[in-house]
């Protein structure tokens, strides 16, 4: 069950940081309205906030930055 901790929603972009209790591992979940585009992506938990304030960086491979 995921749980969220964190959320920002502004100029169209979505980004909310959310902990899974059962695998205890922080996840990053990114949704930009205009584009589309989405990806959700396991972070590193001592990075989690890192990785809430610039999600591009822990973006998964094969998915290029706009």
């Amino acid at each position: 069950m995921l749980h969220e901790l964190a959320r920002r929603d502004e100029s169209g972009l979505l980004v909310r940081l959310l902990w899974d209790r059962e695998r205890r591992q922080a996840v990053i979940r990114y949704r930009d309205r205009r584009s589309g585009e989405a990806f959700a992506v396991d972070v590193p938990n001592p990075r989690a906030l890192d990785a809430f304030r610039h999600p591009n960086v822990y973006r998964p491979a094969g998915l290029a930055a706009l």
